[in-house]
């Protein structure tokens, strides 16, 4: 009996040691086939690229290479030979119906004060630039959100400001508030906008109208937090930078007047989509910022336990919640592919 016992239990052990390495083969296949996955992802990205820049000419071809080469040896100063590019705007307008981050980011890059003086290019720079922004409203926003430094800002809204057609600015308006994240780029343009607004005889809110406080958002919530200092605080977009090291970078953004938000964006080096980092990242800047993330302690249970609903597409994932409280204020983790990076948002927003 004591030997049948001893033999049963020797089994049961090997069975268990068994079943313990199926399961660590099992998550390795899992994890590698997410490889496999995200590299077509990226791989499939390319090649819609490479179709949209096809039918553009070698000249054109040629400038947009150089412009990602630049971007990517961060050769700033090498980029002015760009402004008033006809090319460049040329290739946008060729391509509204198929345009892509690499074609938006040329025409940004050819965007001067100086260039006001060339009649041509002041004209169709600005025309293509509302085309490219009733087309394709959020791929303009997150290229000047993502390449922010990389553009003369002013100019561009400047134009923003100063249209040459008449335009649906209401629709406009309220296309750009309806792209989820990015909210320091999207207050920026959209005060451009409201200045044609207002200048055609229509009401725009002013900080007094404002359902939220703008005089209580600022940098308060960060002092005292090692984790996230230094930080370089944007008074006018209340959005902070940090530069969390190992080419990563945090933006905070607090604020809003008719909507109120609260967003961690970060920009990673990582070109592929991984749910565990998203995860990771979304717990570590919630449990340091617990105060702001409001009902954090429920957004942890769900992400902990996995009860949250998934969604992941081409080059992007989307984390949404299962409970109404965090339904309401429109929760979500969004994670998703540039062509030199990974971003990733984590945040939450109020009417």
């Amino acid at each position: 009996m004591r030997l049948s016992l001893l033999v049963i239990i020797f089994v049961t052990a090997i069975s268990c040691g068994q079943s313990e390495k199926l399961d660590f083969a099992r998550k390795d296949a899992r994890q590698l086939q997410n490889r496999v996955d995200s590299l077509s992802k990226i791989l499939k990205r390319q090649s819609q690229t490479i179709d949209s820049l096809e039918s553009l000419s070698s000249q054109q071809q040629r400038k947009l290479s150089e412009l990602k080469t630049y971007q990517l040896k961060n050769e700033e100063s090498k980029k002015s030979q760009f402004y008033c590019d006809m090319d460049l705007v040329l290739a946008a307008e060729q391509s509204l119906d198929s345009l892509n981050e690499s074609l938006v980011y040329g025409l940004l890059s050819t965007f001067n004060k100086g260039c006001s003086s060339n009649i041509e290019y002041a004209e169709a720079s600005n025309k293509v630039l509302f085309s490219v922004m009733e087309k394709s409203p959020e791929l303009l926003i997150k290229t000047i959100h993502e390449n922010e430094n990389s553009f003369n800002l002013d100019a561009i809204l400047d134009e923003l400001s100063a249209p040459l057609l008449d335009y649906d600015f209401e629709d406009i308006r309220s296309n750009i508030w309806d792209i989820y994240g990015y909210q320091s780029t999207k207050d920026t343009v959209l005060t451009s906008i409201n200045k044609v607004v207002m200048a055609n005889g229509r009401n725009v809110m002013s900080d007094e109208d404002c359902i939220f406080d703008m005089a209580t958002q600022t940098d308060e919530f960060l002092k005292g937090i090692p984790e996230l200092s230094p930080y370089k605080w944007n008074e006018n977009r209340h959005t902070a930078k940090i530069n969390l090291g190992k080419g990563e970078t945090l933006f905070l953004n607090r604020g809003g007047c008719v909507h109120f938000n609260f967003q961690a964006t970060f920009q990673l080096k990582e070109q592929e989509i991984f749910k565990d980092i998203a995860i990771e990242k979304s717990l570590w800047i919630g449990d340091l910022l617990v105060d702001e993330f409001i009902y954090f302690e429920k957004v942890k249970e769900e992400l902990t336990n996995g009860t949250y609903p998934i969604e992941i597409n081409d080059n992007s994932l989307t984390i949404g919640f299962s409970d109404q409280s965090l339904i309401d204020v429109h929760y979500a983790i969004n994670m998703y592919q540039s062509d030199n990076h990974t971003t990733l948002v984590f945040g939450w927003y109020m009417n």
